[in-house]
């Protein structure tokens, strides 16, 4: 009996232990997003602080010049004027870079 609690313990700190390190991974390295564009059934989603003029120029490159339908989500962080993008979903390292040009070129 008393080895099944050692290894219950084990188990239970080795836990407490995967989620404190996963918790300091999304704090540190995932940091602060200042907006969030999710295309999804050929519908796109803004959230943050993107100008609504800008959503809408965003959601016609999106949709209609990249063509993307599939679930997507783009995550953006100002930081000293430059904006850092990050992707989720099936994007091509080409079309992810086509997107860091329009963010780039436009100012969103």
């Amino acid at each position: 009996m008393a080895s099944w609690y050692l290894v219950w313990t084990f188990v239970l700190r080795l836990g407490v232990v995967a989620f404190a390190v996963y918790l300091a991974y999304y704090f540190l390295f995932q940091g602060h997003v200042d907006f969030t564009i999710q295309v999804r059934k050929g519908q796109v989603l803004c959230k943050g602080k993107i100008a609504l003029a800008q959503q809408q120029s965003v959601a016609a490159f999106l949709l209609d010049e990249m063509c993307l339908q599939g679930p997507v989500k783009i995550l953006g962080r100002r930081n000293q004027g430059r904006i850092s993008l990050a992707f989720r979903g099936r994007l091509s390292p080409g079309e992810q870079q086509r997107i860091r040009n329009f963010f780039a070129t436009t100012r969103a």
